[in-house]
């Protein structure tokens, strides 16, 4: 130990004499053994001049003894970076204090923010949101701006609450359905239903059909549509016209058929002498179909 400490000072001597001396560096790249004209097997540290050196070499005429570990010398193993500072025992080569990188330490949150797990190799980072993806899904604006009915001085706008199906159709001339309004025993008022298609029931007279004016009933309250639909008859035989159907629009108080109450949001077919009430109205509507 003694023959490398003095092998290593007269090179770090020799050093600090060129770097004095000359501004050339030729002379550093002397092996620090071949001062003292042999050579050893040792690892070197100068924190000095920032050196960190592990040195291969062998003794001539000298048995090979198995490498030691460094659990046995006591030594500690060369690290990358900062130089160890030497302990008390002795046991390292250290020469000159401890000293540490001028280069700052990598910031922590920079380390563990970046944590892509899709592949893309991008990450958000620590405290900033995602942007936020365009949703190109239905808003329901246009539906609401085509549904919306208007007054004629633009005051007063209301949204219908159904749409007529693609097999709503006018009823046939020979099928001439009429509706007929009793209060009591007496008749109030007959409704030829073959002008239109579908006839809105409710208390929104800007939008009813069918106006309806008891407290009870909603505004949009119920409809009577006409639908084109196919049905196999006893014999198998496809028999296609258009039929009378009610559907209530999910009104406070209900819609009842024959003293049935009527299935919200449900077609339900209408049949010859049917008879509708709507709400807690004692006025009957009775369907009819005059005989052919």
């Amino acid at each position: 130990m003694e023959l490398v400490f003095n092998a290593f000072a007269a090179w770090k001597s020799k050093v600090h004499q060129l770097l004095a001396g000359s501004s050339s560096r030729e002379g550093l790249y002397i092996h620090p053994l071949e001062c003292l004209g042999t050579r050893k097997a040792i690892n070197l540290i100068d924190t000095d001049l920032g050196l960190h050196l592990h040195i291969p070499v062998r003794v001539e005429d000298a048995p090979k003894p198995a490498a030691p570990s460094h659990r046995d010398t006591g030594l500690q193993a060369p690290t990358v970076g900062n130089a160890p500072e030497a302990p008390e025992d002795g046991n390292h080569v250290v020469i000159g204090a401890g000293r540490r990188s001028d280069k700052p330490l990598p910031s922590q949150q920079d380390a563990f923010s970046k944590t892509p797990r899709d592949g893309s190799g991008q990450a958000t980072p620590v405290g900033e949101k995602e942007k936020e993806k365009a949703n190109y899904g239905n808003t329901g604006r246009l539906a609401a701006d085509t549904n919306t009915v208007r007054s004629s001085d633009g005051t007063t706008s209301v949204v219908l609450k159904y749409n007529e199906p693609p097999e709503a159709r006018k009823p046939p001339a020979k099928d001439a359905w009429r509706l007929y309004i009793f209060k009591d025993d007496n008749l109030l008022e007959t409704i030829e239903l073959g002008d239109r298609s579908c006839w809105l029931i409710g208390k929104e007279k800007l939008v009813a059909d069918l106006p309806i004016d008891h407290p009870s009933c909603s505004k949009q309250h119920a409809t009577i549509q006409f639908r084109y639909v196919e049905k196999r008859n006893d014999f198998g035989d496809r028999d296609g016209r258009v039929r009378p159907y009610l559907i209530d629009l999910e009104s406070a108080n209900g819609t009842t058929v024959n003293g049935d109450p009527a299935p919200a949001r449900r077609y339900m077919e209408l049949m010859d002498k049917d008879v509708l009430k709507f709400g807690l109205s004692t006025r009957e509507y009775v369907l009819l179909l005059p005989p052919s």
